[in-house]
């Protein structure tokens, strides 16, 4: 079953507009200010649906649960494949939102209950780490996939249509996942709606009454909720630099940015791979997953500190070793922050509690996306478009870092 588990973050990542969505973006003509809408609506969207999904996931079924998630991910990438105008993308986004709210924290949630049955929840950080490593795997050989999609079509379109075909075949993976409980077999309609309603109550009482989880919430909207909001920023950052390599200049414009891209999110993602894997390592190595959440703090001030003398300086290449250093260290923190969480939380209640921690990092980035990319644009033409990012992100990694310390 643990292979299977891996596959799904494999199979799941293998998302090959991920790395130029934003670029396909701005060639038909749309700001960064709309982005941010698009982006931060799709959060927004995520923020009202996420609890009631994991309170169903919990109460329903979450194999049928991950099922809907993906076959709501087919229609949304269907969407941006031919999108040009905001009605349009944002009913993509609209069914993105869906995917994301019944997926997210409903296979976390898998994989700890299973490790509870079989007695292997000690070593819950270690195997959610080496599942999330299988997935940025599975990201970074998506990444050079993609790559190559571009430099041999010299058009973003096809990355949609090839992406279709992993998450067709994740569906087929999850038939071979653990039966729902039987706990919620048999029972009628009017029986699993309370269920779900009383699941939902339950686990946001958890949540805001427990002060420890409480805190731990707090934590992952400001870490994870900017760097989601931020992180494909990196995009017209790697846009810009590739320009001006002159190594490449023997190729057409689309196709050095298509293998810069490449490059860039194939060492981001094999790089966040390995620190995911080594996760429980890392939190045993500095004393426990409380200091290792402190010091991930203070490594992200670093790291936001790069980007801020890349920008600042013109040196683009400093600005995006700063994108791969956050990246790097959001994925030492997730399995970090979900081990915590899990300390925390009743096994019955911990997809609703997951949930909740996903939703207050989508509301973070519903509120923020839009204000960054209205921010990006008043720069635009300067030559320091990605100051705002810089700021930001350093903004709420000193304020991390005070929150974490109390």
């Amino acid at each position: 079953m643990l292979t299977r588990f891996c596959l799904y973050g494999f199979l799941r990542n293998q998302q090959y507009f991920e790395p130029f969505f934003y670029l396909a973006l701005l060639t038909r003509g749309i700001d960064f200010f709309t982005i941010g809408i698009l982006f931060g609506a799709k959060a927004l969207m995520v923020n009202l649906l996420e609890i009631p999904t994991g309170a169903i996931a919990d109460s329903v079924g979450r194999r049928k649960s991950l099922i809907f998630s993906h076959i709501a991910y087919l229609i949304a990438i269907t969407l941006f494949s031919g999108g040009k105008n905001l009605p349009l993308l944002l009913l993509g986004m609209a069914f993105y939102a869906i995917g994301e709210s019944f997926r997210s924290g409903t296979h976390k949630a898998v994989i700890f209950s299973w490790l509870k049955l079989h007695g292997l929840q000690n070593q819950k950080t270690e195997i959610y780490g080496k599942t999330r490593s299988w997935s940025k795997a599975g990201a970074a050989i998506s990444a050079l996939i993609a790559g190559a999609i571009v430099f041999i079509t010299q058009s973003y379109t096809w990355l949609f249509w090839f992406s279709l075909i992993p998450l067709t075949a994740n569906i087929f993976n999850f038939l071979a996942y653990p039966k729902d409980s039987p706990a919620t077999n048999g029972k009628s309609f009017q029986q699993r709606r309370e269920a779900v309603w009383q699941s939902l109550k339950t686990g946001l009482s958890t949540c805001w009454n427990r002060r420890p989880l409480k805190g731990l919430l707090v934590e992952g909207m400001l870490f994870e909720g900017s760097y989601k909001t931020v992180k494909d920023y990196i995009q017209p950052m790697i846009r810009d630099f590739a320009t001006g390599l002159v190594l490449l200049s023997s190729f057409s414009a689309e196709r050095q940015i298509a293998i810069l891209i490449a490059i860039s999110y194939g060492l981001i993602f094999a790089l966040s791979s390995l620190a995911s894997r080594y996760a429980g390592r890392f939190s045993t190595a500095v004393g426990g997953e409380a200091r290792g959440a402190r010091l991930l703090w203070k490594l992200d001030l670093g790291a936001y500190l790069f980007i801020l003398s890349g920008v600042i300086s013109g040196q683009l290449l400093i600005g995006i070793i700063g994108f791969l250093l956050v990246t790097v260290l959001q994925n030492l923190w997730r399995p970090v922050l979900v081990s915590r969480v899990s300390e925390h939380s009743d096994n019955k209640l911990l997809a609703t509690v997951l949930s909740t921690e996903s939703q207050s990092r989508t509301l973070f980035m519903a509120l923020a996306a839009p204000f960054i990319g209205y921010t990006v644009d008043q720069f635009s033409g300067t030559g320091l478009e990605l100051l705002p990012i810089a700021i930001f992100g350093l903004t709420i990694s000193i304020v991390g870092i005070f929150y974490s310390a109390k």
